[in-house]
């Protein structure tokens, strides 16, 4: 919780504090924590899954995108540390779910052993199906580099599904943008149609309309820099939202309340899907305002939240997130400023800070 005066005043309140905050995580559940997720291979198979959580009740396996059968098999738990072993084992290179109550709680894909330079298309940023008609760039995960013959473009079609015609969503750059290991490639819708009152906006209007339906097709021609193709096309639906006109601001964002010597997860809830890579590079946390914490980052459901779990033990006290100006929304805002700084419609303060804080308090 946030740190709002000195803590001297509540020292005699503490301990009850304590006792009914431990009251409401035992009838609550932190039922949306899976941490710790690791698949055990027997010859070239996946036989089970490990993974920590608090409540295993109504835990359910399934593929995705399927909505009715679950995968079966048995769960055995120790305290909040569980395993789940298949009746049969899970296919290779096929991506699978955990849902609780029918809501997704987290993913894992499964390694194709037999085949492990064989690419795939692991992951396409946003998650979400709807995002907003001002969304300002997308990302391409892939599970090994991928050629730099030709262009991305080459590979990738959208369908308007509501006009019933092709569209080019993606600006066509000269030089694709990948990272440094050639496995994430950066897709920007073009800006100067999204900023309104540039001449591209005024001409062609927005890439994305509000209310319209895209599907977003890679091709299973794309190849890996050894040459070997993706095993399938891959098929990205999404619906353009209303426009994003807010910044994100850490002061908004809520907490949960890790306990003192544990290392529960801290799991921090944006209230909005963020960009996934900023969201990752963007954020630390302090002790007392000076000593790192180490711990590693988790993203959540369609990037609107983010879990934190800590190497050692929280010490009670006072910790800071710090988080970079430059982290965004699906929108390409970020805390200092919109990204249409053309619309004169709205007014928005502008800054320069560089990073913002806020204080929470560990029991």
């Amino acid at each position: 919780m946030d740190v709002i005066g000195g803590l001297n005043n509540f020292k005699k309140i503490r301990f009850t504090l304590v006792f009914f905050y431990v009251l409401f995580l035992l009838s609550c559940g932190s039922k949306d924590a899976i941490q710790n997720v690791d698949l055990q291979y027997q010859d070239s198979s996946a036989i089970g899954v490990s993974f920590e959580t608090s409540d295993v009740n109504d835990l359910k396996f399934f593929l995705k995108g399927e909505t009715k059968t679950s995968i079966l098999g048995e769960i055995k738990s120790s305290g909040h540390k569980h395993h789940f072993t298949p009746v049969i084992p899970f296919r290779a290179a096929q991506t699978y779910e955990i849902r609780q109550g029918g809501r997704r709680l987290y993913s894992f894909k499964v390694k194709d052993l037999k085949n492990p330079d064989r690419p795939e298309l692991i992951t396409i940023y946003p998650t979400k199906d709807t995002v907003p008609e001002n969304l300002l760039k997308m990302y391409l995960i892939f599970s090994t580099p991928m050629q730099e013959v030709g262009n991305a473009s080459d590979f990738i079609s959208v369908f308007n599904e509501t006009e019933q015609r092709e569209v080019e969503l993606f600006l066509n750059l000269e030089k694709d943008l990948w990272d440094k290991d050639h496995t994430r490639l950066t897709l920007w819708l073009d800006p100067g149609r999204i900023k309104t009152g540039l001449i591209p906006n005024k001409l062609m209007g927005l890439p994305l309309r509000q209310g319209h339906s895209y599907t977003i097709t890679v091709l299973g021609n794309w190849k890996s820099a050894r040459g070997i193709p993706l095993p399938k096309n891959y098929i990205k639906k999404i619906v353009a939202g209303k426009r994003d006109n807010q910044m994100p601001d850490i002061l908004n964002w809520e907490l949960s309340d890790p306990a003192a010597n544990s290392k529960e997860a801290l799991k921090i809830s944006f209230g909005e899907s963020m960009d996934a890579i900023l969201a990752r590079e963007s954020l630390q946390i302090h002790y007392k305002g000076e000593i790192p914490v180490e711990g590693n980052y988790t993203l959540g459901e369609y990037e609107n939240t983010i879990v934190f779990t800590p190497k050692d033990s929280w010490n009670e006290g006072v910790y800071d997130i710090s988080s970079d100006s430059k982290i965004e929304d699906l929108a390409g805002n970020n805390m200092n400023h919109l990204f249409d700084t053309n619309n004169e419609e709205i007014k928005k303060p502008t800054s320069s800070e560089t990073h913002y804080k806020r204080s929470f308090t560990v029991f």
